[in-house]
């Protein structure tokens, strides 16, 4: 399950995912994003991804999310991702490390 907000007082895309996310539902909530972001300049907005709660995310789902990452830089948009620990957001940042220092990304532990 996932709930889509855009957010224009904060400039804010806010994606949260909790339960199970599937690769179909993943597919379709990043085309939603991608088809938006595609009628609009949405430049120096964030796109907040909440993961914190999603019990699972398939291994399809997992590739569609790295494919909005990748996606958004495109569109001049930064990918902030919400983790339910500090050892997640700890292994993102890594992984990430080129896109975290040039501002692009950034991996964040739910409060």
């Amino acid at each position: 399950m996932y709930l889509l907000n855009w957010n224009q007082e904060t400039t804010n895309i806010e994606v949260n995912l909790g339960g199970v996310i599937t690769g179909g539902e993943a597919t379709v909530l990043v085309n939603e994003i991608l088809d938006e972001l595609a009628s609009d300049d949405f430049a120096g907005w964030n796109c907040v991804v909440d993961c914190a709660f999603a019990r699972r995310i398939d291994p399809v789902a997992t590739l569609e999310l790295n494919r909005l990452r990748d996606l958004l830089n495109v569109h001049e948009v930064k990918f902030v991702c919400v983790t339910a620990n500090e050892d997640i957001a700890q292994q993102l940042t890594s992984q990430n490390l080129q896109a975290v220092l040039e501002g692009r990304q950034q991996y964040l532990v739910a409060a």
